[in-house]
């Protein structure tokens, strides 16, 4: 029994010494290159530090050309607000004809043209929509939806300008009308004065004064009004500031008070009820002139659009838009150095001839892929750990989350990275090979990892090829350790773990079976 044990102790050992002695070869391997070590760091640091002060978060200006012909009614209002109708963009001119707008485009002197719709006026009164057509040469699908984000936000803004100037309209009209309202309410006073004194002859012709100025006053109103008084309502004022949202039923009730008051002089409405008439009538005339009042006080461009939007984001501070890629390089990075250290690991073992001595010896399979392991995730984790000392100091990308969270992200990737290495390496027979299949997995990783499109954009069934690579899970824990600074979540690190330990597994088992060989 006690010999069993010491056995087993000696054989631990014995694994042990094999593994270190793995371990300090092919750390002794890398070390001895001290142009890979400083390009590993130093590459990818200077690569994003020039990334960082090259990009340009807003999009580029287009340059912009409006066509507008010279008998074209909206010419002079095109003239007179260019600038701030594309403001961005650059303004290159007004030009007249298409076909020179066409060929302008084609030649490279723009960006974009701006068709002016003719007869405006006569579209919208066929009940038809006058278009703004938008010429472009773009071709590269990101852009092309940029522009057509701002046709969109061109229209709005001429649609919010035409509304903007029917409601100024509206409310020059409604400053016009104050002696009117000033006189509907003299009329309402004197109807209930005169009904006090028992006058009906007296209250009957200030209603009839009344009735004539109150038909001035919804005259002149107009529609302008209306349409104010509708997105009031959409907005919810019930109260002050702003106008009733009942003033149609105010205006009905005043009508009715003004129906019934005729009957005074016929006696069909006793003389308390024509009083009681009288003195809401009045109170009604107040209300009308508070309403009137805020439709002409209230800002042309707030009663036309009510609503502004604005966002605010949950963690923490605005990230800027080079730091946003910064994670995703660094995952990008770490697999691919990984796999590129894994896949030439045992490629270079059979072109060096150590393979067949690996055979002859009494090395165990599992001795050697876990020196290997080991060695490359000390390396791998070491320039990472550089790295980010570099991005953090010298470049001040954020780190919001813990440390031992990112730790722990970046030596689960690497360690998952190297499984899929020695796959290929395994799979390779040559450094060629081993350097193209690399690639590949880097290319694989470049278009399905979210890197740069995010994973919900892909198909369900693609999305089983980005969850099969370790940088996918690598570029959302780094996200959320860095830049949301919340831990990272829990499944996510295990699968990678998890699909590391497998592939850790059959890179030893397929390692056991080729040093089987004979």
């Amino acid at each position: 029994m006690i010999r069993s044990v010491a056995d087993a102790g000696s054989r631990a050992v014995e694994i042990g010494v094999h593994i270190l002695a793995f371990v300090r070869k092919d750390i002794a391997d890398f070390v001895r290159q001290p142009r890979l070590v400083l390009a590993l760091v130093l590459g990818p640091f200077l690569i994003m530090l020039l990334f960082g002060l090259g990009f340009i978060a807003e999009p580029p200006p287009l340059r912009t050309a409006i066509v507008v012909g010279k008998e074209n009614p909206l010419r002079p209002y095109v003239e007179e607000n260019a600038d701030q109708l594309i403001k961005q963009l650059v303004l290159e001119g007004i030009i007249e004809s298409e076909s020179l707008a066409r060929s302008r485009l084609e030649s490279g002197e723009i960006d974009l043209a701006i068709l002016v719709p003719e007869n405006a006026g006569e579209a919208i009164r066929s009940s038809e929509h006058p278009e703004f057509v938008i010429l472009h040469r773009a071709i590269d699908p990101i852009e092309i939806n940029y522009i057509q984000a701002f046709t969109d936000m061109l229209v709005n803004i001429a649609n919010r300008r035409a509304l903007s100037a029917a409601v100024r309209h509206g409310q020059d009209e409604a400053e016009a009308i104050e002696p009117d309202l000033r006189n509907m309410k003299e009329n309402a006073a004197a109807v209930r004065l005169a009904l006090e004194r028992g006058d009906p002859q007296q209250a009957e012709e200030e209603l009839s004064r009344l009735r004539d100025n109150l038909g001035l006053v919804q005259a002149a109103l107009g529609p302008a009004y209306w349409l104010a008084l509708g997105q009031g309502e959409v907005a919810g004022a019930s109260g002050r500031p702003g106008p009733d949202p009942e003033v149609q039923d105010l205006l009905e009730g005043i009508r009715n008070d003004l129906e019934a008051l005729n009957g005074t002089d016929s006696g069909s409405i006793t003389r308390a009820e024509a009083l009681e008439r009288s003195v809401a009538l009045e109170q009604q005339m107040g209300q009308l002139q508070v309403a009137i009042d805020w439709f002409h006080q209230t800002e042309s461009h707030v009663l036309v659009s009510p609503f502004a939007g604005k966002m605010r984001g949950i963690g923490g501070d605005k990230v800027r838009a080079s730091d946003y890629y910064v994670p995703g390089t660094i995952a990008l990075l770490l697999q691919h150095l990984g796999v590129t250290l894994g896949a030439l690991s045992i490629v270079n073992e059979r072109r060096t001839g150590t393979m067949e001595l690996f055979q002859a010896s009494p090395l165990a399979a599992i001795e050697v892929v876990a020196g290997k392991y080991l060695a490359y995730w000390t390396a791998g984790s070491a320039v990472a750990g550089a790295l980010t000392g570099l991005l953090v100091v010298a470049m001040g990308v954020p780190m919001l989350g813990s440390w031992w969270h990112y730790g722990a992200t970046v030596g689960t990737l690497v360690f998952t990275s190297l499984g899929l290495g020695f796959l290929i390496s395994l799979a390779a027979r040559s450094t060629g090979q081993a350097v193209q299949y690399a690639m590949i997995a880097l290319l694989a990783s470049v278009f399905f990892s979210g890197f740069f499109l995010q994973l919900d954009r892909l198909r369900h069934a693609i999305r089983m090829i980005s969850w099969a690579l370790p940088v996918s899970y690598g570029i959302r824990l780094l996200q959320d350790v860095m830049l949301r600074g919340i831990p990272y979540e829990s499944w996510r690190i295990l699968v990678l773990l998890g699909i590391g330990t497998m592939l850790f597994l059959v890179a030893w088992l397929a390692l056991r079976r080729e040093l089987a060989r004979t």
